[in-house]
């Protein structure tokens, strides 16, 4: 039976502490409260920590440990790094982040067939002796583990072996398949040959953590008709992204209608599909008013995409920048051709009110059309599909879905807490 819990960060107490270090605490993230001792040491494990942040893994990995020390924990965390970058390992090691220099930066220069080997290294204790090392001298009660490719999938089995309290935290399907992507009319490959026997070695290795967070039912639900996790208490919980903005003017010219993507600039996230789309709107003739479509973030394609006079391109921004520009913006685009968990740039236009288009796909849906969002629109993820409902809220954004701003704003502020 999987768990529905309210929005607060986890909590855990060994039965062996005696009452009077036990104290109790309310922590956001938690799913309730929890007689626990008053200080715990908590490892957070993760393929990517900043400044190597990709997507929202890290950003919800960063929040865990903001909010576990605000809580009063010591939190260290374990990521990886490119070979040859120490230039800021001392400083970060003084913070109880630990880099281990890791391939895995350079996975998409690696030719295809060999990519299959580095994958098998995955279940081989690459990392063992290092990792080893920081468990023993941090000696910590709980550990969460996220994204684990690079890393090794030996070490919930170790951690299991050890008897160390271990949490599983799901942000995509990298333990049904090696890509850890599921994509549009592709849905068939986590049923093949090769990703059963693939599966089976990931069920082995992961076993049944004492806890496994998805923050969304979509995940959780496939990996349970694979027969993951059996022995684990299952918990849907969306991340509590705790933001703080402060909207300014609209875009210039106020007067044109400005759609917004954030995110990696990969094939993979329908940039493809986005550009074919809104260059096909920005040609019509009939439009009543001039668009502009906004680009933020980094990817292969960066350099790929030319020049277009009503194309604004920004790069990587930082996250309080990112909720800015969707505050200034008409709508954002998530028209990713991947099965998506349940996006964090989503929650962030929920927050600022703006209008979000969005494919089909995953935890998509089950974030838009949920009782208290009644917002945004979702497609078919084509280019045609795309640029009929681009078209659509140019023409009826008065209609779109979502009551005001503000009233989205305070919906947002309490989502959390009224999740049952």
């Amino acid at each position: 039976m999987v768990k529905i819990a309210p929005p607060t960060i986890f909590s855990y107490a060994p039965t062996s502490a005696p009452a009077s270090a036990r104290k109790v605490f309310v922590v956001n993230f938690s799913e309730k409260f929890i007689d626990r001792p008053e200080f715990m040491k908590i490892l957070l494990v993760n393929n990517l920590y900043f400044p190597y942040q990709r997507g929202g893994a890290e950003e919800v990995n960063k929040i865990m440990k903001t909010e576990f020390e605000s809580a009063g924990h010591s939190v260290a965390i374990i990521s990886l790094a490119p070979l040859g970058r120490r230039d800021f390992q001392k400083e970060s090691r003084m913070q109880n982040v630990y880099y281990l220099p890791s391939l895995f930066f350079y996975l998409c220069f690696i030719p295809v067939p060999l990519r299959f080997l580095w994958h098998l290294g995955n279940f081989l204790p690459i990392h063992w002796l290092q990792i080893k090392k920081i468990i023993s001298r941090f000696q910590p009660d709980l550990v969460v583990t996220h994204n684990l490719v690079g890393i090794g999938f030996w070490l919930p089995l170790w951690l299991r072996i050890k008897k160390i309290r271990h949490w599983h935290y799901l942000h995509d399907i990298q333990l049904l398949h090696p890509s850890g992507l599921l994509f549009y009319r592709q849905e068939r490959k986590i049923n093949s040959f090769f990703s059963r026997c693939y599966q089976w070695l990931t069920r082995r290795f992961f076993g049944s953590p004492h806890k496994v967070i998805s923050p969304s039912d979509w995940l959780i639900n496939l990996h349970r008709q694979k027969k993951f996790f059996p022995k684990s208490e299952r918990i849907v919980l969306p991340p509590n992204l705790n933001l703080s903005f402060r909207i300014r003017q609209r875009f210039s010219p106020a007067e044109a209608f400005h759609f917004i993507y954030i995110g990696q600039l990969e094939k993979h996230k329908g940039i493809i599909e986005l550009l074919e789309a809104f260059k096909k709107l920005a040609s019509l003739p009939s439009l009543s008013r001039p668009v502009l479509l906004h680009l933020v973030g980094r990817g292969t394609y960066s350099e790929k995409i030319k020049s277009h006079p009503q194309i604004i391109t920004y790069g990587f921004l930082p996250s309080h920048k990112v909720v800015e520009l969707l505050g200034r913006a008409d709508c954002l685009i998530v028209p990713s051709l991947c099965y998506e968990n349940y996006p964090t740039i989503i929650q962030k236009a929920l927050a600022v009110g703006c209008p979000v288009i969005a494919s089909s796909l995953g935890g998509n849906i089950e974030l838009l059309t949920k009782a208290h969002y009644k917002v945004g629109l979702y497609f078919p993820p084509t280019s045609q599909e795309l640029f009929k409902k681009m078209h659509w809220a140019i023409k009826n954004i008065a209609l779109f879905p979502v009551n005001s701003i503000q009233s989205t704003k305070r919906q947002f502020i309490t989502l959390l807490d009224q999740e049952i």
